[in-house]
């Protein structure tokens, strides 16, 4: 899958930002890191390879610690 995404974070951000395609029951199928944010704007594009499939799948944007982070158009396809 291709992940695209705009973020910037709040000052003081550590990073990353994990991004990862979850099955129902919370599995991980695919995951990445999401580098490089600051206070201005930036787009992001990311890879994600699953080793699987669920129907129920979810995508999930996570922080190690609390923070203040802003997304915005944010658009998951498949690669092909």
């Amino acid at each position: 899958y291709t992940l695209s995404l705009h973020a910037r974070a709040a000052a003081g951000f550590r990073g990353p930002l994990t991004v990862a395609l979850e099955r129902a029951d919370g599995l991980p199928l695919a995951s990445a890191s999401v580098d490089g944010l600051s206070d201005e704007w930036r787009k992001f594009d990311v890879a994600l390879r699953a080793i699987g499939t669920d129907p129920g799948a979810r995508l999930v944007v996570s922080a190690a610690s609390p923070c203040t982070v802003w997304l915005d158009m944010v658009s998951l396809f498949p690669a092909e």
